[in-house]
């Protein structure tokens, strides 16, 4: 599987799930500071698409997950805690590309911010609705709770 690259001024790493736009990777690429990438490029496998084996390399190469996988939330946590990812969840029936890429535009900088601040992963969830700063679903650390 692929690995992280190696520092280069780049401060977050990012994974955009394969149920969520492509066009999320393609709008942030660009930018320097972040390191966001498809399963597919990340992990050099289009075909990837087992969270089992996903999970353990988010905690080896401490990547941020972003995805819209409800189920992989119920099925997976124990393993994302465990693994120690940070994890974005999209949330929203009938979400098209844009408002993918919208919520993930919306609550970047937020979420950045309480990571760089962060004792720990936490798993952050954002939607159509929500404002520009993703709610905290859980936290390793109690601290990190607010």
């Amino acid at each position: 599987m692929g690995e992280a690259p190696a520092s280069s001024g780049i401060t977050h790493r990012f994974l955009v799930d394969n149920d969520l736009s492509p066009l999320i990777v393609k709008a942030l690429e660009d930018f320097e500071f972040l390191d966001i990438q498809s399963v597919a490029q990340a992990l050099g496998n289009a075909e990837v698409d087992d969270d089992r084996d996903i999970i353990p390399w988010l905690g080896r190469t401490d990547t941020i997950w972003i995805t819209h996988d409800k189920a992989a939330k119920r099925r997976h946590a124990p393993a994302l805690k465990r693994q120690r990812v940070t994890v974005l969840w999209i949330r929203g029936k009938k979400l098209t590309n844009f408002d993918h890429v919208a919520i993930v535009f919306r609550v970047l900088k937020q979420l950045i911010e309480k990571v760089e601040k962060a004792h720990g992963p936490i798993h952050f969830r954002a939607g159509t609705k929500t404002g520009p700063t993703p709610t905290i679903d859980w936290a390793a650390d109690p601290r990190d709770r607010v």
